[in-house]
């Protein structure tokens, strides 16, 4: 089999997913994509091919543990995955006064701990490549602004799991990091995420760090 990158969360074409992708697939990595939206999953397909990198995607809410369950299933028996680049950053509501504790739950599962849904049936899979887990982690989750509430809490959390997925993982071959993004990502800026990208790569290759800090 390819060897493949299985990203959960690409985004739009224009987005730091796609670059990631561009990154990997320029290296030989099949990627394989994962979210609700198919018209964004359709789109970012279409580019990809444009580029001549090999790529399929799936449709799932992240949220739901038994529809992962299904995709993951199918995915495995396809596609020799190697790395899974978790990138998943849904905006809500920001206002930490106003905000009920069901919205702030129901950002912090999108966000954050819908990681776990993706832990349990690949880390058996990963095991055997040797494989790796990139979060994208956000300078919030370090310094949380009130401005941008769910955000900071969700970043936060997210890469507390992704520590201690590192912690525990690396006795077992798998290696889990984060990429914290410390600034905002823009085209045509110092943090345009054609900047940002090649940081996945160099933690994929070096298995150093836990985590790597971007600050534009």
């Amino acid at each position: 089999m390819i060897k493949s990158v299985l990203i959960i969360g690409p985004g739009s074409i224009d987005g730091l997913g796609m670059e990631i992708a561009k990154v990997f697939g320029n290296k030989g990595f099949k990627i394989l994509t994962l979210s609700r939206n198919v018209e964004k999953l359709q789109k970012f397909k279409d580019s990809l091919a444009k580029e001549n990198i090999h790529n399929a995607y799936w449709v799932s809410d992240i949220k739901n543990k038994q529809a992962v369950n299904q995709c993951l299933a199918e995915i495995i028996v396809l596609h020799d995955i190697e790395l899974v680049v978790f990138n998943v950053s849904v905006r809500q509501p920001d206002d930490i006064v106003e905000l009920s504790s069901e919205e702030l739950l129901s950002s912090l599962e999108t966000n954050a701990t819908s990681v776990q849904n993706f832990i349990n049936p690949l880390v058996p899979h990963l095991k055997k490549n040797s494989g790796a887990i990139i979060t994208t982690g956000g300078g919030l989750g370090i310094n949380p602004d009130y401005h941008k509430a769910t955000l900071s809490i969700d970043k936060s959390v997210l890469r507390l799991i992704t520590f201690l997925l590192h912690d525990q993982l690396q006795s077992v071959g798998v290696f889990v990091g984060t990429i914290t993004v410390s600034a905002t990502i823009k085209r045509n800026t110092q943090s345009d995420p054609a900047k940002i990208a090649p940081l996945y790569w160099e933690m994929f290759l070096n298995r150093k760090n836990k985590e790597l800090l971007f600050e534009g």
